[in-house]
């Protein structure tokens, strides 16, 4: 408990351990110039009241593991310079609180991940560049109406999502290079514009409900600059008559899938 009385404490790290027990508002009582607090890799638990108001002000904070839920953190609504907020697999079954857009809005990193969060996704507003956005795993619902802007890096795979995939030119994010859609319920077809933002490297829509191809014919990729491995799904592509892969930088094995 004596922590709490480290009055000039401004960085307290003590991730990756085998720490145990329960942090609750005494270990943090004198702790006004703590600005970033990694508890990552342990098994804490926290315990603070609903009406506590935290001494501090932190830009980073990092509980990945422990153990926060059910209940989101409503202290963390006092945080007005939090910039990187990991909060994965921390036990969260509840929806995200309405005043949570409010601090978003100046979070360059954030990870949700491995959570039960469920609810519709907040807005994504503000002006931090170059975003990490991890809320994978979780039973997030309903559309995603915008990508958000400023986005670098943007994981949503494995919740309940639906509707179409947004459209976007790159102009809201230049620097995009990570989507990743998968396991969710998005409909329609891919838009052409999302293909067209040349700085993705990593576009993942496995496992939705897309535009069924199995009926497609010709395939044309030639003189393109597509680089990786040749697909195994093109095996069941059973009606495809015509496959151009010319002057383009794949490789692997191409097996044929039907017996001549």
């Amino acid at each position: 408990m004596s922590l709490g009385q480290l009055s000039k404490l401004k960085n307290l790290d003590i991730s990756h351990n085998s720490l145990v027990g329960v942090l609750s508002e005494t270990h943090f009582t004198k702790l006004n110039n703590l600005s970033y607090l990694a508890l990552k890799s342990n098994s804490l638990a926290l315990n603070f009241s609903t009406q506590w108001i935290p001494p501090f002000q932190l830009q980073m904070f990092f509980a990945s593991s422990c153990n926060i839920g059910p209940h989101f953190p409503n202290w963390l609504q006092t945080q007005t310079n939090l910039q990187r907020l990991d909060l994965s697999n921390s036990s969260i079954r509840d929806s995200l609180p309405k005043w949570f857009e409010n601090i978003l809005s100046h979070i360059s990193e954030l990870d949700l991940s491995y959570n039960q969060i469920s609810g519709k996704l907040p807005r994504f507003h503000g002006n931090c560049s170059n975003r990490i956005l991890k809320m994978n795993s979780n039973k997030f619902e309903g559309s995603l109406a915008t990508f958000p802007s400023n986005v670098k890096y943007l994981d949503l795979s494995h919740n309940l999502l639906s509707g179409h995939i947004p459209q976007t030119d790159g102009t809201m994010n230049p620097n995009l290079e990570v989507v990743n859609l998968s396991k969710n319920r998005f409909t329609g077809s891919v838009r052409v514009h999302l293909c067209k933002v040349p700085s993705i490297q990593v576009l993942d829509l496995s496992q939705n409900n897309l535009g069924n191809l199995v009926n497609l014919n010709v395939i044309v990729l030639t003189n393109n600059n597509i680089t990786g491995v040749i697909p195994s799904s093109l095996g069941s592509l059973k009606n495809l008559c015509s496959l151009h892969f010319a002057t383009t930088n794949l490789r692997g094995i191409f097996l044929c899938p039907y017996k001549t």
